[in-house]
């Protein structure tokens, strides 16, 4: 899942999961670079951090740590722990570890395929980073099956890219808000993903502001206002009637959608909140 930045992508991500979860399905909930954000939504005491956790009925969490994973993979590769400690303590290495383009991408890409394989789970959400570094994340597979052309790091980013490209195993799901800009970003974002050839789901649309006024209830307003009487009950009304109009016509433009989620008027999104989400998502 991507979207641009503060538009809950965070949020819908943890619904989707939630909904999987409510399907019997047996489901993780990733999120990548550290970022422990369940980790506040689930309400965990300790941070999720580098295990799976348990964080509600039928769903778990994982926060993937990128350092971590390549010390992980690397481990796997060397075999021998004296070998590995010493090339993490050598400083050259270090800078390149930190410096290799995608490397951190790839060793995340690879960690969520080993837990995929692992055959606890049946479906994985993945939390990715925002539509800006998001098509960037999918497509360093495919950047290092093209520049190792053999061994073991080609072999790793062959498979991983086999399985963001098949449609049957991988969707993406893109996440906006019925504003200009997240909606002109998702617009964007759909281009691309089309263009390098990515399974698109579709996108879902979050914190829509239901209507809560038909036609008749604009005329009456319309004709209070103009016997002066107006009050702050009736500009606030004007005011919910003009958003609900701007973002049917910002949600045209992404039309037709996956979901559109409610805007929730709460202080701190909460985990039966977020179940409120969820229910709405069952059906994806």
């Amino acid at each position: 899942m991507s979207g641009k930045g503060g538009v809950g992508k965070s949020t819908v991500a943890a619904a989707l999961g939630m909904a999987s979860a409510g399907l019997g399905r047996r489901t993780l909930l990733v999120e990548v670079a550290s970022q422990e954000r369940m980790s506040r939504l689930f309400d965990q005491r300790d941070p999720i951090g580098y295990h799976v956790t348990p964080v509600y009925p039928g769903l778990d969490a994982l926060s993937v740590d990128p350092q971590k994973a390549l010390e992980e993979y690397l481990l796997g590769q060397v075999k021998v722990r004296a070998v590995y400690e010493r090339m993490f303590e050598n400083r050259v290495f270090g800078y390149f570890a930190a410096a290799a383009p995608g490397l951190r991408e790839l060793v995340t890409l690879g960690k969520i395929r080993q837990l995929l394989q692992a055959g606890r789970h049946d479906v994985v959400v993945v939390d990715a980073p925002a539509t800006g570094h998001g098509l960037g994340f999918l497509n360093v597979p495919r950047t290092f099956a093209r520049i190792a052309r053999t061994g073991p790091v080609h072999g790793r980013a062959k498979a991983i890219a086999a399985l963001l490209d098949d449609a049957q195993r991988t969707a993406v799901v893109l996440v906006t808000t019925p504003e200009e800009l997240p909606v002109g970003e998702t617009l964007e974002a759909i281009e691309e993903l089309r263009g390098e050839g990515f399974p698109l789901a579709g996108v879902i649309a979050n914190a829509v502001f239901e209507d809560i006024f038909d036609a008749g209830d604009a005329d009456a307003l319309a004709a209070v206002e103009a016997r002066g009487a107006a009050s702050a009950a009736a500009a606030a009304a004007r005011s919910r009637l003009a958003r609900t109009a701007d973002q049917r016509e910002q949600l045209e433009r992404v039309r037709p959608c996956l979901a559109e989620l409610p805007f929730l008027f709460e202080a701190r999104l909460d985990v039966p909140a977020v179940a409120t989400l969820g229910e709405r998502l069952e059906g994806l």
